[in-house]
């Protein structure tokens, strides 16, 4: 079955905004939980590789829960287009 690109388009919106949202979070979770056992200051060259380190962590759990969110609004995009045409089709 061929996608809509409209269909397509909305999906891959959707999945970079939770990819956005994903990786807010998990930052933040992980930026305070470093603060908890880290509260004093340290050298900024080392706590800027940290952040980096933390946000490239949360892109690297984020982007694959976001993929199977996109597989699944597919998957339920295409269910709901062939109860449709079943529907059509018995009429």
């Amino acid at each position: 079955m061929k996608i809509s690109t409209r269909i397509r388009t909305t999906v891959i919106l959707i999945r970079n905004l939770i990819i956005l949202v994903l990786i807010g979070v998990f930052s933040k979770s992980l930026i305070s939980i470093y603060h908890l056992f880290v509260p004093h200051r340290m050298e900024s060259f080392t706590e800027t590789l940290i952040w980096v380190a933390v946000v490239m962590f949360s892109v690297g759990i984020a982007v694959p829960v976001a993929n199977i969110l996109m597989k699944w609004l597919l998957i339920r995009e295409e269910s709901i287009k062939s109860n449709k045409q079943q529907e059509n089709n018995s009429e």
